[in-house]
């Protein structure tokens, strides 16, 4: 199954990047990267530290200059190369939101919000309104003269989301803004930003490293790695068919398995992997057509199921032990031995088994995807 086109209608496209590079002296941060972002699309880059994920939304910004390539924005280059175009940050109609809120603790909360307003040299009136209107669409119009510094942290957090859209941006980058809060917190603000993104309808790229954050808040996401893209989807076509290794252990958890795909027995994109000891799983093959490299099969560890006994009665079912338990809370992580070695499966608690117990494991061909090394 191919990864879907991330390509869209000119009409439908805010940001355009386009063969973006960034050095750094002998250092390539960011590799020649292009993507597109939609209308009212929330998009976000997902990756290990040192991706290159923020230095690309800081191009956007205008707070960081690219070595080469092309940004535009609403149809408007913002920067290019080979044309010498950089528009300044102040005149790219962006807001930012940061991992540090940088929120001015000695003014108020309404002070704070329309900060970008009055940096424009809006008029009084519609600073004010802007503003009220900014702190209600957060929920903290009843906080308004009070000082940033009483706030607490998930209040100032919701302050720079209000100066954030008070002023009408086109777009709203949002670099990790909640890695400073609690668990509780940050999933509670997640669901926030992501309405708030959604009654706006304004476009919206987000850099996080948490990959929770980006399969619950993203409309696509571009994960990436050494300054590369090594997948755009939606995030749940990203979970079930990651394009290669590095993809299936960074978003979810995954078991990898080594062999060779038999194309003798291919219907479709349903074909045998059979594993390195020789034994043989039917699978989809979600590589790109054509792709004639090395592969492996990606086992979510969520979709396998374990059944007491040791009797097999279906194909994609295998007599295995259990030789591990470890409990999670909302699940149990088992270790089985298969036959082609360890498989790790998780179970909701209801499902117990104890150590060297037998079980029969199953896993329908839907979920044994096969996968770009």
């Amino acid at each position: 199954m191919a990864t879907p086109t991330t390509a869209v209608a000119d009409s439908d496209v805010l940001v355009e990047v386009t063969d973006l590079v960034i050095r750094y002296g002998s250092y390539t941060a960011v590799h020649g990267v292009s993507f597109q972002i939609r209308r009212g699309e929330f998009l976000t880059l997902l990756g290990p530290s040192g991706c290159g994920k923020t230095t690309i939304l800081r191009s956007i910004a205008g707070l960081e200059r690219p070595s080469s390539g092309e940004i535009r924005i609403d149809g408007n280059i913002v920067y290019s190369s080979k044309l010498g175009i950089e528009v300044p940050a102040e005149k790219r109609n962006l807001s930012m939101v940061f991992q540090s809120y940088a929120i001015w603790p000695h003014l108020t909360a309404f002070e704070n919000a329309v900060y970008g307003l009055r940096v424009r040299k809006r008029p009084k009136e519609e600073i004010k309104r802007q503003g009220d209107w900014a702190l209600d669409v957060v929920r903290m119009k009843q906080f308004g003269e009070r000082r940033a510094s009483a706030l607490s942290g998930g209040q100032q957090q919701r302050i720079a989301l209000a100066r954030a859209v008070a002023f009408s941006p086109k777009v709203i980058l949002f670099d990790e803004p909640l890695s400073n809060l609690d668990a509780n917190l940050r999933v509670q603000m997640r669901h926030e930003i992501k309405d708030l993104q959604r009654k706006l309808g304004v476009t919206s790229i987000y850099v996080t490293h948490d990959q929770e954050e980006a399969l619950t808040m993203s409309d696509r996401i571009i994960v990436m790695s050494s300054g590369q893209i090594q997948q755009v989807s939606a995030p749940e076509h990203l979970y079930n068919f990651p394009a290669n290794s590095f993809v299936a252990n960074f978003i979810g958890s995954a078991n990898l398995v080594e062999g060779r795909v038999d194309d003798a027995t291919r219907a479709g994109d349903r074909v045998d992997f059979v594993t390195a000891s020789g034994t043989r799983v039917h699978a989809t093959d979600s590589r790109p057509p054509g792709y004639d490299g090395e592969a492996l099969l990606a086992l979510r560890t969520v979709y396998p199921q374990l059944a007491a006994g040791a009797q097999t009665v279906s194909p994609n079912s295998w007599a295995c032990r259990i030789t591990q338990a470890t409990f999670s809370g909302d699940f149990i992580e088992y270790t089985v031995a298969a036959p082609w070695g360890p498989v790790v499966v998780r179970r909701p608690p209801s499902e117990r088994f104890a150590l060297e117990d037998p079980v029969v494991l199953s896993v329908a061909p839907a979920n044994c995807v096969i996968i770009a090394r």
